[in-house]
């Protein structure tokens, strides 16, 4: 399986309740209507609380952002074909991420899963 690592931010002057707004109610919908794409994980970063390794050590990350969204695709073949589906399905202009996502970094990534019995 391929995965998608997108994070952003929000632009301004969107608030945190317009831009998931926006993202619930349209982008996600346009995303999800592409027949490449299994599903979408989001992970918003906590304000208040800071991680630490399971040695107690902190780590200074050198990289801010308000939610990491995980795209998931069957294989790098999927993902190929959902960028080719976008060609010929354009999302119209207002509806994309401009001028709404601050992206941080989008980087490609296959996954594993580790998990108890």
């Amino acid at each position: 399986a391929v995965v998608g690592l997108l994070a952003y931010d929000v632009c301004k002057p969107l608030s945190e309740e317009q831009y998931d707004r926006w993202l619930f109610d349209e982008h996600y919908h346009d995303l999800m209507a592409n027949p490449h794409l299994e599903k979408l994980v989001l992970h918003t970063v906590s304000k208040d609380k800071k991680a630490k390794l399971a040695s107690g050590a902190s780590i200074e990350n050198k990289v801010g952002f308000y939610r990491l969204c995980e795209l998931h695709f069957r294989n790098q073949a999927a993902y190929d074909s959902y960028i080719e589906w976008f060609k010929t399905n354009v999302i119209p202009q207002e509806r994309t991420p401009a001028g709404k996502s601050a992206f941080q970094f989008y980087h490609l990534s296959e996954f594993e899963t580790i998990s108890r019995g």
